[in-house]
């Protein structure tokens, strides 16, 4: 699916990562995430998520730039 998109498989899953990341130390909300459960296993968050990286789409909008594009974008740090 991420290939479909046209989009770097690894760069994705770094991103991912930081974000389920911060949603499970509450860094992150649901408020946050325009209201993806972004809980490990989650599948139909995962392929949400991707869809709003790939289309730009609210959160998904600046996370398509980088985890470190995103906490500025949110003003936290994990």
């Amino acid at each position: 699916m991420i290939s479909r998109f046209g989009l770097d498989d690894d760069a994705i899953a770094v991103v991912m990562s930081w974000a389920f990341e911060c949603f499970e130390k509450g860094i992150l909300t649901k408020n946050d995430t325009d209201g993806l459960n972004l809980t490990w296993g989650n599948k139909s968050a995962v392929i949400a998520f991707i869809r709003k990286i790939a289309y730009k789409e609210g959160f998904g909008n600046p996370l398509g730039m980088g985890c470190k594009k995103e906490s500025s974008v949110i003003g936290k740090k994990l």
